[in-house]
């Protein structure tokens, strides 16, 4: 059997897709789902920090950061060449998905038992509890990568409100498997990812269902090759930057621990957290952002969205910046205690990088939709380069807050790589004059 026809109930047209009220729609809906999504890491990782020591706290964010490198390789090649080639398939849209997640468990399996093998190598080198969380990451990356991709597939398909629904599902779960965790005195980075995995596992098979991919349904070859070749196609250089895209941003969580201390890494990673729910958000908008420009090509409805997408990135950035200025420090003794007394300083630091992402996302939206992948594997390149050597300098140096300030120096120049490739395009000229 085949899906054509649940997809094409699924996926709106192009008509649809293109009008403003639908767009208006899907974004609200994109919002809440990632507002639920960020609610759910961040009340994990705000009662892991609160509960955990700093030390066991930093092991979950090194397994995390793991996770997140192979996270971005999945992107690579599935999700960012999705954003493109997903609205262009509305008509067989089930079958994509099954397609890509096909690879994508494929992906999983063979990144999981290259995890396992590193976990079991920390524990025989005695890092007993780093060890222990990566095994944990091990058994969450199926279910939590399937999570990804169905989410930004219910965005590049414009049918937030699956993904919005489900997300709501999966923050209950979450809080409620957080506490009893505790509450049974079993709470630990390697519990707390299994359950971060049970509870995407579930979602991915939510999301699934409401995309219309069914058990038994069959993907001619010939479809299944034309999809993996555009994907390569595009994501080729998406892939070889992958490595270079995660560098700025998590780099510091595994290299932390060798530099500093465990503890240093645990104290980076809750006071990121502060950061997360407007990272998350731009996440959300930036996803909705690339298949609607790829919709519109470089007409006058390009360069609208482009202009509006660049309010809707920066300007929230800076009032969550100057709130986190005000009410930051008294938040995080809030909820951390003592904990992390001395880290608050670092939320001045660290408060800089959504406004310097909200610049960078609406450039590198602009890269991504006229499928300029080259121009961000340069631009992630320059990044990562900087973000290398200033950072393990300062952070032997300083610990986290060298860490931090290499935070926010690498995404300035990563912001300004990705300003350069779309003004030497022309991009620029083209936007304002439409």
């Amino acid at each position: 059997m085949t899906d054509t026809a649940s997809s094409q109930v699924l996926v709106p047209s192009g008509e649809e897709i293109t009008a403003s009220p639908r767009l208006r729609s899907s974004a609200l809906w994109a919002s809440l789902d990632q507002v639920l999504f960020g609610l759910s890491n961040l009340i994990l990782n705000l009662l892991l920090a609160r509960w955990l020591a700093a030390a066991d706290y930093g092991a979950f964010g090194a397994a995390l950061a793991l996770l997140f490198l192979v996270g971005n390789l999945e992107g690579a090649l599935l999700i960012e060449p999705m954003l493109v080639q997903g609205p262009k398939l509305r008509d067989r849209f089930a079958s994509y998905l099954r397609v890509l997640l096909g690879v994508q468990l494929r992906i999983s399996l063979a990144a999981a038992a290259l995890v396992v093998a590193v976990g079991l190598a920390l524990r025989a080198a005695g890092q007993l509890e780093l060890g222990l969380a990566f095994l944990g990451a091990a058994a969450a990356l199926p279910g939590v990568l399937a999570a990804w991709l169905l989410r930004r597939a219910s965005y590049a398909c414009f049918a937030t409100r699956s993904a919005a629904l489900v997300g709501g599902v999966q923050l209950a779960a979450v809080l409620a498997g957080a506490v009893w965790l505790h509450a049974q005195g079993w709470l630990a980075p390697a519990s707390a990812l299994l359950l971060l995995g049970g509870a995407s596992a579930g979602a991915a098979l939510a999301l699934a269902w409401m995309l219309g991919v069914r058990p038994g349904t069959a993907v001619e070859p010939a479809f299944r090759r034309r999809v993996l070749a555009d994907h390569w196609r595009y994501g080729r250089w998406m892939l070889a930057g992958s490595p270079f895209e995660w560098i700025p941003g998590n780099f510091y969580y595994l290299a932390l621990p060798s530099l500093a201390g465990l503890a240093a890494a645990g104290s980076l990673r809750a006071m990121m957290n502060f950061v997360l729910p407007m990272a998350q958000l731009q996440s959300a908008l930036r996803f909705l952002v690339v298949p609607a420009l790829v919709r519109h090509g470089e007409s006058e409805g390009f360069t609208s969205i482009v202009r509006k997408a660049g309010v809707a990135f920066v300007a929230p950035a800076f009032v969550y910046y100057a709130a986190l200025l005000v009410a930051g420090p008294t938040v995080a003794s809030v909820l951390y205690g003592d904990a992390y007394a001395d880290g608050t300083a670092l939320l001045a630091v660290l408060g800089l990088i959504p406004v310097l992402t909200g610049v960078s996302h609406v450039a590198g939206s602009i890269l991504r939709a006229r499928q300029r992948g080259d121009c961000e594997l340069w631009s992630y390149l320059a990044a990562s380069l900087v973000a290398v050597a200033i950072g393990v300098p300062w952070m032997l140096r300083s610990g986290a807050m060298g860490a931090a300030a290499t935070y926010v120096v690498a995404y300035a120049v990563l912001t300004g790589a990705r300003l350069y490739f779309v003004g030497r395009s022309g991009g620029w000229r083209r936007i304002h004059h439409g």
